[in-house]
C-alpha cells in the first residue's frame, strides 16, 4: 500500500499536469483552427479531431477535479467523450490510408556527382 501522504502528492502532480494539458490543448485548438487551413486536406482534420477529442476527455477529468467525481450525467459524457475520441482516432487512421494511396514511388536524383570521380589515367 502507498502511503497516504505520498499518493496525496502524486495526485496533486496528476491533477497539475491534467489542467495543463487541458488548457495546453485548448490553446491549440484555437491556435490550429484559427491559423491554419485544416478543412483542404484529411490529414489536418483528423489533427484537429485528434486534438478536439483530447480536450472533451480532459475536460471531463478537469470537471472531476473542479466539482467532484459525481457531477450531473458524469457516466454519460465521459462515455461521449470516449465514443469521440474513438471516432478521432479511426479518422486519423483513414486520413493516414487515404494519402497513402495518392504516393508515388520516391525518386533520388543525386544534386552532386560521385564522391569519388574516376581519374582518367
Amino acid at each position: 500500500m502507498l502511503d497516504p501522504t505520498l499518493a496525496d502528492v502524486f495526485n496533486l502532480i496528476a491533477d497539475i499536469a491534467a489542467l495543463t494539458t487541458f488548457f495546453g490543448m485548448v490553446l491549440f485548438v484555437i491556435l490550429y483552427s484559427g491559423f491554419y487551413q485544416w478543412t483542404r486536406r484529411k490529414a489536418g482534420k483528423s489533427v484537429l479531431f485528434l486534438a478536439l477529442s483530447f480536450v472533451v476527455v480532459s475536460l471531463v477529468s478537469v470537471l472531476a477535479l473542479w466539482i467532484g467525481p459525481d457531477f450531473w450525467l458524469r457516466p454519460f459524457w465521459r462515455m461521449g467523450a470516449w465514443l469521440f475520441a474513438v471516432y478521432a482516432v479511426g479518422y486519423l487512421i483513414y486520413a493516414l490510408v487515404y494519402n497513402w494511396k495518392d504516393r508515388h514511388p520516391l525518386l533520388i536524383d543525386p544534386r552532386t556527382g560521385p564522391i569519388n570521380p574516376p581519374t582518367d589515367g
